[in-house]
């Protein structure tokens, strides 16, 4: 049997799994079964985890082991329990020997143990011992990664392993306008973005969020509509988000301190890596592809909360836009296939 064949079974059971990790993370937030139905739609179809399914590389598995990582430290976040802490940390641990990316999961959950405006009611301290077992895998985890080629003596570079293999071609602008610069009419207008040609790629938000769609693939004329539409929705998906989510009360933020931390973490993150090394593959929206369970999450938070508030039209509004998106992110791959 073709090897590569079974690379590609492999990554489609790693993101199946990074699915279901993503999933149960929503059901520990929510029982509301439309809420749940609705996240875990997002997380099956959203277009970029379609692109990368199959994808040969250390990735899928990365994402897989992230979003375990991040099922652990919500669990114990929200119930407590010391096993899912320790879970958390090994998750974190075979998620950095992966790829490096993995240390965030160890960022998230030092950073809620050590979280100083309060915790969730009546959960308890962490014990000493277990953070004294974070702190030894964490350094395992670094060692391993760390110290041997392509980051110890002799390699690339201590954070991006393979810098020495990227080619000049994609070499893009860093200074602070690519960070900033965002047209929304460029965005809708243009369906597709090269890594190695066009101006768009110098924009780094511009050419993030058509990854998160298209990655940066070449697809045929008759695709320029859908995608365009496609684009159009995603700008709308994201206002209704920012808009939903002003003003959350203190409590909520609480709860979900392990989403908002690994969101937080990864945008960090892929804007550290994209001006350390500004190629246009480093604003590639693959590098930060476990941050749609926490996006989900918010947003399925924001349907949530106008449902309680009584604003049930604002909440089958963004119901509405997020399947119609996803209605037409399936339907685009299935022509591209």
């Amino acid at each position: 049997m073709n090897p590569f064949f079974l690379l590609q079974l492999f990554s489609l059971a790693c993101m199946a799994g990074f699915i279901i990790a993503g999933t149960l993370v929503i059901r520990l937030f929510f029982s509301d079964p439309l809420l749940v139905v609705l996240g875990t739609l997002v997380l099956s179809l959203w277009p970029s985890g379609i692109v990368h399914a199959g994808r040969i590389g250390n990735e899928p598995m990365l994402y897989f082991l992230y979003g375990l990582g991040l099922l652990f430290i919500c669990r114990w976040w929200v119930l407590g329990e010391r096993r899912d802490f320790l879970v958390a940390s090994v998750f974190a641990f075979l998620a950095t020997i992966c790829k490096a990316t993995g240390l965030l999961v160890f960022a998230v959950l030092i950073a809620c143990t050590y979280w100083p405006f309060g915790a969730l009611p009546g959960r308890q301290p962490t014990k000493k011992i277990d953070q004294v077992v974070v702190a030894f895998l964490l350094v395992a985890a670094c060692s391993i990664t760390f110290l041997h080629p392509p980051f110890g003596p002799g390699g690339d570079d201590w954070l991006i392993g393979n810098s020495s293999q990227l080619v000049p071609e994609i070499m893009v602008g860093n200074k602070p306008v690519n960070f900033v610069r965002f047209n929304p009419v460029h965005f809708v207008t243009e369906p597709f973005v090269d890594s190695g040609d066009g101006a768009s790629r110098h924009n780094v938000i511009h050419y993030l969020l058509k990854t998160s769609m298209f990655g940066a693939f070449a697809f045929t004329s008759e695709s320029d509509g859908i995608a365009k539409v496609m684009s159009f929705m995603l700008l709308m998906i994201l206002l209704y988000l920012l808009l939903s989510v002003i003003g959350r009360q203190r409590l909520s933020m609480t709860r979900f301190l392990p989403i908002y931390l690994s969101l937080a973490a990864l945008v960090a993150a892929f804007f550290f890596v994209r001006y350390r090394l500004p190629t246009s593959a480093n604003s590639d929206f693959r590098f930060i592809v476990p941050a749609t369970i926490s996006l989900t999450v918010l947003y399925v938070t924001a349907i949530g909360g106008h449902f309680a508030a009584n604003r049930s039209a604002y909440a089958w509004i963004g119901v509405a836009l997020m399947s119609a998106f996803l209605g037409l992110s399936s339907f685009f791959w299935l022509l591209a296939a």
